[in-house]
């Protein structure tokens, strides 16, 4: 009984997790991503709009009369090797010149939501100021520099995280050897997002930039996260033979669940549930199995599960198929997430 009560359950809250998820399903996930992989451009110091999409390579003449113009021979963008890599060097301003120095690149995004975090790889080989300005949409950052930037250790590659929640943003910086998940301790500034002057603009600049001072800085792995969602790229279903004594005996039916998430922040965690179903090929739920779990912010959460079946009863479930999902928990049963779903 407890069984059949908990599969009308689950009917229904599949079903319906159609409905409730509804168009916020479709953007869940990575919004951007970028490893540079395959991209070789250089710009110097001409701006240029490479096929990856960044338009790379403007040197930025402020009005500034106490900045010095921008060596155009040694500043410049470039993408090779699967890294963004910008320098500036400035050199000494004419008599009344008026110039700003500065490099920069530019992504444009075509929709960011209200809720979102941007997390990409950093080395920092000179200089001390760099300006990260995402302006997205509605708000933008309050501040202009990236906090304690100047602060890294030069030729060390590190983690950001810039999580914003309506209007609050909050910056979190870890080694990029730490393969932990972020932490409290290592939240490096808050802000508030200011609204922008461009609500239709969505877009990011990174700028190398300073008054009087060689900036040489290199990215890699750029992406922006909202909402949960599984990475299809890592989760599977797999049937395998259970075999005694040289004989198949049986069957197991195993599943992980890998689940990128931006609901939990950088400093906290969510429980959440776990659910693996399996269907006939009439589409009756044949099992499941659901324990509740822990939800960590970013890409490493990982849930897997495993049913055995007798080779009679795998006949059973045999062109059905294994779904995956994920929910807040057995009291509300709202769905997170869309399901991932595999046929056996």
């Amino acid at each position: 009984m407890t069984k059949r009560i908990i599969s009308l359950i689950l009917t229904f809250v599949i079903v319906s997790a159609l409905f409730m998820l509804n168009v916020n399903a479709a953007t869940a996930g990575y919004i951007f991503a970028s490893d540079f992989e395959g991209i070789d451009v250089i710009a110097n110091p001409d701006p240029l709009t490479a096929d990856n999409g960044w338009h790379i390579g403007n040197i930025h003449h402020g009005n500034l009369s106490s900045n010095p113009p921008t060596d155009s021979s040694q500043s410049y963008v470039k993408i090779a090797d699967g890294i963004l890599e910008l320098k500036t060097v400035p050199v000494a301003k004419p008599e009344g010149g008026n110039y700003g120095t500065a490099i920069n690149a530019r992504y444009t995004i075509s929709e960011i939501p209200t809720n979102y975090s941007m997390v990409f790889d950093i080395c920092r080989l000179e200089g001390s100021k760099l300006m990260f300005c995402p302006r997205l949409g509605k708000y933008m950052p309050s501040w202009s520099y990236l906090p304690d930037y100047g602060g890294m250790e030069a030729g060390t590659w590190y983690t950001y995280c810039l999580y914003v929640t309506d209007s609050k943003l909050d910056v979190y910086r870890k080694l990029k050897s730490d393969t932990g998940n972020f932490d409290s301790g290592d939240l490096v500034g808050t802000s508030t997002m200011n609204a922008s002057t461009s609500p239709n603009d969505k877009f990011f600049y990174i700028y190398a930039t300073d008054a009087d001072a060689v900036q040489h800085v290199k990215f890699d792995n750029i992406r922006m996260i909202t909402g949960t969602a599984v990475d299809l790229e890592r989760c599977s279903v797999e049937v395998t033979d259970k075999i005694e004594g040289g004989t198949v005996t049986g069957k197991y039916v195993t599943a992980n669940a890998t689940v990128i998430s931006n609901d939990a922040s950088p400093s906290s965690s969510l429980s959440v549930l776990p659910v693996f179903v399996i269907f006939d090929k009439k589409g009756k739920i044949m099992d499941m199995t659901a324990v509740p779990q822990t939800l960590s912010y970013g890409e490493n959460n990982e849930y897997p599960f495993s049913i055995e079946y007798t080779l009679l009863q795998y006949e059973a479930i045999k062109g059905g198929t294994a779904e995956l999902y994920l929910w807040d928990s057995l009291n509300s049963l709202k769905p997170m997430m869309t399901g991932y779903r595999v046929n056996l």
